[in-house]
């Protein structure tokens, strides 16, 4: 039997929609432009909901572990779920990892990606300070 939610998805993908990169952050040594989970949503979602897909996330605890829990979700019950760790921090840093979770998962399982130039690995690459990236 075929996967009723990959075909779905090679659906949504054969038409992906654009997604700009509207955001500016900076970094102190250097700026680099994002796209906010706000345009990614605002984009991602209602194209997921045409071929019957939609996207789920929420914070929950998982082998004593604060993680983001995300599902990609089929109108026929199938979905492709994942964990995405969130670390520690002060709520408002919470905060924030949860939006930057939810904004890097649904591209991720999705297949869908900014456009413009690609500075992520600039920041993958640098080293971690105090065991932190």
């Amino acid at each position: 039997m075929a996967s009723e939610l990959a075909a779905a998805l090679a659906k949504f993908q054969a038409a992906l929609p654009r997604i700009v990169k509207g955001e500016t952050a900076n970094a102190g040594t250097y700026t680099y432009a994002y796209a906010g989970l706000d345009e990614v949503a605002a984009v991602v979602l209602p194209a997921l909901g045409k071929v019957g897909l939609s996207f789920a996330a929420f914070p929950t605890m998982a082998d004593g572990q604060f993680v983001l829990s995300y599902s990609l979700l089929h109108e026929g019950g199938e979905e492709r779920t994942g964990t995405w760790p969130l670390g520690t921090g002060t709520p408002q840093q919470r905060g924030s990892a949860i939006t930057y979770g939810r904004r890097y998962c649904l591209m991720a399982v999705t297949g869908v990606f900014p456009g413009g130039e690609d500075d992520d690995g600039k920041a993958a690459a640098q080293a971690p300070q105090n065991g932190r990236v």
